[in-house]
């Protein structure tokens, strides 16, 4: 029967495990925000809403620059961080409503003037 030197046997210990950095930007996946350096894009309904509330087509831009600009808001919303546009979203249903309610007015005012 033999004895062996216990450390004989057995590496130096190496060098303590460093404590974990932080982890790389995750990439890829729609449900993944926007890193920091990237640039948000401004959502094109966005413009759109702005744009046919300010034209006001006889009422049909009011009428599109509402359903745009509800759109708009709730794609930014859920884009987190990678579209932007929120304050032209919110101008094309401002002006979008305000056009309804003149519209609205005008039909009442004419109805009731006959």
């Amino acid at each position: 029967m033999t004895f062996e030197d216990p450390g004989a046997s057995q590496p130096p210990p190496g060098p303590p495990l460093a404590p974990p950095g932080p982890a790389p930007w995750p990439s890829g996946g729609a449900d993944q925000p926007a890193p920091p350096t990237a640039r948000a894009q401004t959502n094109p309904l966005a413009i759109a809403s702005m744009v046919l509330g300010i034209v006001w087509l006889c009422g049909l831009g009011s009428i599109l620059a509402v359903v745009f600009g509800h759109l708009a808001l709730r794609q930014i919303a859920r884009s987190e961080g990678w579209q932007q546009g929120r304050g032209m979203a919110l101008a094309g249903l401002i002006l979008g409503y305000c056009g309804l309610a003149l519209l609205l007015i005008g039909i009442v005012g004419s109805a009731t003037s006959s």
